[in-house]
């Protein structure tokens, strides 16, 4: 995550203080105007401060029990970055994000479809699995593993044979 921290010379204060003068501003704008867009921009400011202020807590996995790194592949070399995203993932939806997108950006395979299947699959299968174990049931989730609509029987054909 980019731009967490405050430059230098800037406190958390100072940067709150900056957008509540911002606000009053606005608010003012907004009163005279009733233009809906500077309420609009008013509740953007506001959302992108206070999710600077939770990022550093949100990626700060120092809190997770020692099986939780384990489950999602964080320390193996080839689960590793999928893994995090995956376990980042979990942690922005227990803090209320509606949506979630996970990318892996290997998929887009032309050739060698079934070598490449098994790389991917070794990379995205134990994270995704502690993923889907981790979410709470009492709640609704949809999980989309999409891929290139041209290959997706050859896909959904492979995975069968993989007898998960």
């Amino acid at each position: 995550m980019l731009y967490l921290s405050n430059p230098k010379g800037i406190s958390q204060e100072l940067q709150r203080s900056t957008i509540e003068g911002i606000r009053d501003i606005n608010q003012q704008n907004l009163d005279e105007t009733g233009d809906w867009e500077i309420a609009s921009r008013m509740a953007t400011y506001e959302l992108a401060f206070r999710m600077q202020l939770a990022g550093p807590e949100l990626i700060n996995l120092s809190k997770e029990s020692e099986q939780t790194p384990e489950a999602y592949g964080v320390n193996n070399e080839t689960t590793r970055p999928f893994g995090t995203n995956c376990l980042l993932a979990r942690r922005m939806i227990e803090r209320g994000v509606k949506y979630v997108q996970l990318l892996h950006g290997s998929w887009d395979d032309h050739c060698e479809l079934m070598k490449n299947l098994k790389k991917n699959c070794d990379m995205t299968d134990q994270p995704v699995a502690a993923l889907l174990k981790d979410l709470n049931p009492d709640y609704s989730w949809v999980i989309g593993l999409p891929n290139e609509s041209n290959t997706t029987h050859k896909l959904v054909r492979a995975i069968l044979h993989r007898r998960h």
